[in-house]
């Protein structure tokens, strides 16, 4: 067992690239594990792999706990920064068709007539509204991110066993 004091802003690193590992293992083990019969050499090592996977996910584990608790302080400019995101993904998805319009599908000769209880301008100004939200957020979330240490406990990879 290891144990490695960084930042919020490195731990965040870290665990993007434990993600990143812990999800090679696993294709690896889906991937080869099956293998013809008779086959003398074997690319990869599977039993090891699965150790490995094992290992990086109980690490995996750890760096989000710990991650978790330093982000205690600030947690609801995190979870406001994420209903902001949603919203704005949601303005940017009303319609503001207006205007009359011929069916596309059904080559209809009569025209229908759409108005907007919002118009896009007011839908675009609630979006910069929020970004800049976002942006005020964002500034807190870096400065924690950055000034936090916190402590990490990681398991110590598997010994490399010998090849069958």
């Amino acid at each position: 067992m290891t144990e490695r004091t960084m930042t919020v802003a490195r731990a965040l690193k870290t665990k993007n690239r434990l993600v990143e590992k812990l999800g090679k293992a696993r294709s690896t083990v889906q991937g080869y594990n099956s293998f013809r019969v008779g086959q003398d050499v074997r690319e990869y090592n599977i039993e090891q792999k699965m150790d490995e996977s094992t290992v990086l996910m109980g690490n995996l584990v750890s760096i989000k706990t710990s991650i978790d608790k330093a982000n205690r302080p600030i947690r609801e400019q995190i979870y406001e920064m994420a209903e902001l995101k949603s919203h704005i993904a949601f303005l940017r998805g009303i319609s503001t068709r207006r205007g009359k319009e011929r069916s596309r599908y059904m080559q209809e000769l009569e025209e229908t007539e759409y108005d907007a209880t919002f118009k896009q301008a007011e839908l675009d100004s609630a979006v910069d509204d929020a970004e800049a939200r976002i942006d005020e957020l964002q500034a807190v979330l870096d400065d924690h991110n950055s000034s936090t240490r916190i402590t990490v406990k990681f398991a110590d990879m598997p010994k490399a066993k010998a090849s069958e």
